[in-house]
């Protein structure tokens, strides 16, 4: 029992002493590069942008969410609330929005300007490039699953409307039928014949 009790006291010694490490030291490779400045010229004026290697993970899904939101209508109670021509220019305005300290014009058409006729988006994957895949990825996964919610929910509520319909339609033939062709609606199934249905 001795021996028992002192192999314990040993290795809960050592897991001590593991868990006082700093995390850093677990993890390989967490050194943080350090954002770069980049000079453009706008209208004949030096402007000089700073991109982030990296952001911060509430950063990541902050993006990640706001590039959904771009794409849908506030009210998504159907597909016809996606707009897939929006994926793209989601993407590229909320790349520079994160991972850059340029403030974007809120006019549309300005931005779209930036966003597909200068060189900063393509900066932007340079810079941070591994990070930005994974957002991106994840943030076009989140996208695909609300359209296959939206898809499912359409097809769902087509269904009910249908099922509707069909027992609308028996309940008329019920009401204005007489007993015998209420029987013709019930299917002879074997064994059991519908003219011994006890109605």
């Amino acid at each position: 029992m001795e021996k028992i009790k002192k192999e314990t006291k040993k290795t809960s010694k050592k897991s001590a002493v593991k868990q006082d490490l700093p995390w850093k030291t677990l993890v390989k490779g967490i050194e943080a590069k350090a954002p770069i400045e980049k000079s453009y010229f706008i209208d004949e004026k030096e402007i000089k942008i700073t991109f982030y290697p990296s952001v911060g993970f509430d950063k990541q899904i902050e993006m990640i969410y706001n590039v959904e939101d771009m794409c849908f209508d506030v009210e998504r109670k159907s597909i016809d609330n996606y707009h897939p021509y929006l994926v793209d220019f989601a993407i590229k305005y909320y790349a520079i929005s994160y991972y850059t300290d340029f403030v974007l014009p809120q006019n549309l058409n300005d931005a779209w300007l930036i966003l597909y006729r200068t060189d900063i988006y393509n900066n932007v994957w340079i810079v941070a490039g591994d990070e930005l895949e994974n957002v991106i990825y994840t943030a076009k996964e989140n996208i695909n699953n609300k359209v296959e919610y939206l898809k499912n929910k359409n097809e769902f509520s087509n269904l009910i409307e249908k099922i509707g319909n069909v027992v609308e339609k028996v309940s008329e033939k019920i009401e204005n039928s007489d007993i015998s062709e209420l029987k013709k609606l019930i299917p002879e199934t074997e064994g059991f014949k519908t003219t011994e249905i006890p109605i």
